[in-house]
């Protein structure tokens, strides 16, 4: 049950989203992160969503992701927020 609600949570996690997750335009490399560390307006993008904190990496760049698998080095989609614009610290 556990593997489905992840698959769930990560399917609309993308609704919306480049689905790149190797490289390239849309993709964030990066790591996880600590809900105390996460600024206002990516959790103020995720309560909008609907999503969990746990799902937010940052990105080595300073922009925000959605981790959609855990893979090392973590990686997922850029969490854009409501205009389109990906969100960077």
């Amino acid at each position: 049950m556990k593997t489905g609600l992840i698959v769930v949570v990560a399917g609309l996690a993308l609704a919306g989203c480049e689905t790149t997750t190797t490289g390239g335009a849309g993709a964030v490399e990066g790591r996880p992160v600590s809900a105390a560390n996460v600024p206002a307006p990516v959790q103020a993008e995720m309560t909008r969503r609907g999503l969990p904190l746990d799902l937010l990496i940052e990105g080595n760049d300073g922009c925000w992701g959605l981790e959609v698998e855990v893979t090392t080095p973590r990686t997922g989609v850029a969490l854009k927020d409501a205009t389109g614009k990906q969100i960077c610290a």
